[in-house]
């Protein structure tokens, strides 16, 4: 392709009755034609060609993920293929359990490969360890375990071994290099979910001056894979400091997204973990404990309504369950909701 194209523009430059405007215009037509044989031209579908394509059998685009948390499946409706998904956090409030959690979940069903950028993968397998055995982290990490204990991580072995759950954590300073990995690991072991701990230790080779435009770089990228392979893209993010030093309950909203509002503005769905506790609020304000509880607040949804969706936690196992606990119990105040960017309608209870 290079050697035709060096030829052909060869041809064109030795026609010297041709003017510059002429020579000019062979050109950029020359060029034109090199790049659409390089990259396949799609062309749009009619609108019956598409609802024949949406209702097909081999149509795997609707195909919907559950999460596990009954409240979240059912007034989100899960997660869909081709999504990308941000959910962010300050530090320490639990992201790459939540993620875990989630990779594990979706374990029973799908494929995942998970991109653990903050954690070496003996801290991630310790993790996985604890939430599937029950033992807890420290006492893995430390070696402090009893025989019985000893037995169950055994077990959880030999059954790890049938797992479609792939680990990565080594460098990710190309989103070439890391497409390319994902449509490998697609077309060798049927990946449907990549799950990334976190994004703004991923990296390029481009803008490297500049941060804000490398996130956007990044964000937009991260959704091309989403789409173009037909997976889930889940990345945890971190937030600014802003939540820290603004009064009241610290709940985070979108403008908290560090470093780019082209994470917002990409992400079909941009999720918060929130836990009271962790800012010292051990109660709320009607003096119900908030201890080992959790919100994953749905501050954008491009498939459909916003919530608050309450959790139990359970940090030394990696665990977030639905919230057993009645509904109407749980009282969030008009200012609360204001501060988080919602409103009652959009507010399940």
């Amino acid at each position: 392709m290079t050697e035709q194209f060096r030829l052909r523009l060869s041809e064109i430059l030795h026609h010297q009755e041709k003017d510059g405007a002429e020579l000019f215009e062979l050109t950029r037509r020359l060029l034109e034609e090199m790049e659409m044989n390089r990259v396949p031209v799609v062309l749009p579908q009619s609108l019956g060609d598409a609802m024949k394509a949406f209702n097909s059998k081999d149509n795997d685009h609707s195909e919907k993920i559950a999460s596990g948390w009954s409240q979240f499946d059912r007034e989100i409706g899960g997660f869909s293929l081709g999504e990308f998904i941000i959910i962010g956090s300050r530090p320490g409030m639990g992201k790459t359990q939540l993620l875990l959690h989630l990779s594990l979940q979706f374990l029973k069903e799908l494929p995942v490969l998970f991109l653990s950028l903050d954690l070496s993968q003996a801290l991630l397998t310790s993790r996985i360890l604890s939430a599937n055995t029950g033992i807890d982290n420290q006492k893995i990490l430390t070696g402090h375990i009893s025989d019985e204990e000893k037995s169950r991580i055994k077990q959880f072995e030999a059954s790890a071994q049938k797992l479609p759950l792939y680990l990565y954590d080594g460098p990710a300073n190309s989103m070439n290099a890391l497409r390319l990995m994902c449509q490998k690991m697609k077309k060798d072991h049927g990946i449907k979910v990549i799950v990334i701990d976190y994004l703004q230790l991923l990296s390029s080779n481009r803008y490297r001056h500049n941060r804000e435009s490398e996130i956007a770089y990044i964000s937009r990228t991260l959704k091309s894979i989403a789409r173009e392979l037909n997976v889930l893209i889940i990345a945890s993010s971190q937030l600014s400091r802003s939540v820290e030093m603004r009064g009241g309950d610290k709940r985070p909203m979108l403008s908290d997204l560090r470093e780019s509002g082209s994470l917002e503005q990409d992400a079909d769905k941009v999720m918060f973990l929130y836990r009271p506790e962790y800012y010292g609020f051990l109660s709320d304000e009607d003096g119900r404990s908030t201890i080992g509880q959790a919100e994953l607040i749905i501050a954008k949804n491009r498939m459909g309504p916003l919530s608050r969706i309450q959790l139990t936690v359970d940090l030394g196992f990696s665990r977030f369950e639905s919230f057993e606990g009645n509904p109407s119990d749980i009282y969030i105040s008009p200012a609360r909701m204001a501060e988080s960017g919602l409103d009652e309608e959009s507010t399940p209870f």
